[in-house]
């Protein structure tokens, strides 16, 4: 649907895959130096929603596809979503 083709799309998934698994160092470092571990997973979670907020805004118009627009709202989406998994997964495998 993007039109980039599978070694973009490949690439994409890779990033993604990339920025979940290391933002949760800096939501650890939020959490137990600065934050505290509440407020870090409220901040986390109003990121992740804010994040599919834009990924659903820029994939609806159908004026955003003709364009190509919606490359920069999906990349930018993922990049939010990653922050908001880095606050609150570092909770969810540190606190068992």
């Amino acid at each position: 649907m993007l039109g980039m083709g599978p070694q973009g799309a490949l690439g994409l998934q890779k990033f993604f895959a990339f920025w979940a698994y290391t933002t949760p160092i800096g939501g650890a470092v939020l959490a137990d130096q600065y934050w505290g571990r509440y407020k870090t997973i409220v901040w986390g979670c109003i990121l992740y929603v804010i994040g599919e907020t834009v990924l659903v805004l820029t994939s609806i118009p159908l004026e955003s596809i003709s364009t190509g627009a919606h490359i920069g709202g999906f990349i930018t989406s993922i990049i939010i979503i990653g922050l908001g998994t880095g606050g609150t997964l570092h909770l969810t495998q540190t606190d068992v």
